[in-house]
């Protein structure tokens, strides 16, 4: 996983946000002038090969090894992968909304939109491959992604939410499928 630094500078692009607000997952207490606004610089680097395995995503805390048992438990990959479509449509959204306020560049939008394409590919194939630590439809895209485009993947989780994520990929596989039983219940019925 790629380890990502954040800082603001005081500039142009983006509102101030007032004392208090969020960015990410951590506040920021900007007290620039309200004639200013702010700009929110981010760089992601991937983790060394020889750096040892990621942590969970919910295991902030814990020391020891998880249990298999939990490990099963927990994993939601095998049901969630059913929304390997709507998880890429939503992050390539993402990521040209956060070069739309200037979070991400241009540049780094359209190769994250690219790369996101190239693993819908591989889905699209049959050919992607799922690997241990992959908890999640969205862990296993976001890792593939990263693979793919390098360090500028790490910047498609910026002030993201994983519940926000997982809603959004399920009203979308949702519209899908209501529309397929619609036009199930149409031919059926006449």
């Amino acid at each position: 996983m790629a380890a990502m630094a954040c800082s603001t500078h005081i500039g142009a692009q983006l509102p101030r946000q007032t004392s208090g607000s969020r960015v990410g997952s951590r506040a920021s207490t900007i007290s620039a002038p309200s004639s200013r606004t702010r700009t929110l610089r981010c760089t992601a680097a991937a983790a060394p090969a020889d750096a040892p395995a990621a942590k969970k995503l919910w295991g902030g805390r814990f020391t020891g090894a998880t249990d298999p048992l939990m490990e099963k438990f927990n994993e939601s990959l095998p049901f969630d992968r059913r929304m390997w479509a709507e998880d890429i449509r939503g992050s390539q959204a993402y990521a040209k909304s956060l070069a739309r306020v200037g979070v991400l560049t241009e540049e780094e939008a359209s190769t994250l939109v690219d790369g996101l394409a190239a693993v819908a590919e591989e889905w699209a194939a049959g050919t992607f491959k799922v690997v241990p630590g992959d908890e999640d439809i969205h862990t296993a895209n976001e890792r593939r992604l990263s693979e793919l485009v390098g360090p500028v993947g790490g910047k498609l989780h910026t002030g993201r939410s994983r519940n926000d994520q997982c809603v959004t990929d399920t009203r979308l596989w949702l519209t899908g499928a209501v529309r397929e039983l619609r036009a199930s219940l149409q031919a059926l019925i006449g």
